[in-house]
């Protein structure tokens, strides 16, 4: 089966408007169903780093991510808007503000000095189409505060940028909650091929291709590209 990976890192709030972050989120959201279009189907999840709440317009609202918290609402596929037709995705990361389930209130923590301050924020998150609801395992998602050799969170409960990052990692019980990083070589063509991986250890280490950057004997320039799927690049010797 075929699913539609999206991987974004949206502009921070330090930068960015709340208006500008909901246009950029109507403008993917149109890029998304336009490629969901290319390829006849609707197998879509989009993860990343937000940098907005699930509550916030360019993730709820309908030209934007459309994105609901209750699986119910999100089974019905989709919904209009002035004759227009928005896909919903379902988004499970509602269910994590507050410390219930750990040590953590949420993936980010900013203390604003205003009259309005949430603390803990929920910018990292995962979104799936509805046909995948049946196939996400949406208990096991988790907000990482800590791992078995050490704590992501400073003595103030809070992501300690100095050990990891100033957000906390989301990873699911499949991956036993562990991911590495991976970069593999080969020569293809007469030019030194870089593939920039994610493993998981614990689904016999199944990777995920990222990217790949693509040099002559020079280093510089460099070609940075998704690896087509006619192209097979030989693995690295071993």
């Amino acid at each position: 089966m075929d699913v539609l990976l999206c991987i974004v890192h949206l502009p921070s709030k330090l930068c960015w408007s709340g208006e500008s972050q909901a246009l950029e989120c109507t403008h993917l959201a149109r890029i998304i169903r336009e490629v969901e279009a290319r390829v006849r189907h609707e197998r879509t999840v989009l993860v990343g780093d937000l940098n907005m709440n699930p509550f916030e317009a360019g993730v709820v609202g309908a030209a934007g991510f459309n994105a609901t918290m209750a699986r119910q609402v999100a089974s019905r596929g989709s919904r209009s808007v002035q004759g227009e037709r928005y896909p919903f995705f379902y988004n499970p990361m509602w269910g994590h503000f507050g410390d219930h389930r750990g040590n953590a209130g949420g993936s980010y923590y900013y203390d604003s000095g205003q009259h309005v301050n949430y603390y803990w924020n929920v910018f990292d998150q995962v979104l799936v189409r509805p046909e995948l609801i049946p196939r996400f395992p949406v208990e096991e998602l988790r907000i990482i505060a800590s791992t078995p050799s050490r704590t992501l969170l400073s003595q103030q409960g809070r992501p300690d940028a100095r050990v990891a990052s100033d957000h906390l990692p989301l990873l699911s019980k499949r991956t036993n909650h562990k991911l590495r990083g991976a970069v593999e070589t080969t020569n293809y063509r007469r030019r030194l091929v870089h593939t920039f991986c994610i493993v998981a250890p614990s689904l016999d280490d199944y990777r995920y291709e990222l990217f790949m950057v693509s040099h002559g004997v020079m280093p510089y320039p460099v070609e940075v590209m998704i690896a087509p799927k006619d192209v097979k690049i030989p693995p690295p010797r071993s």
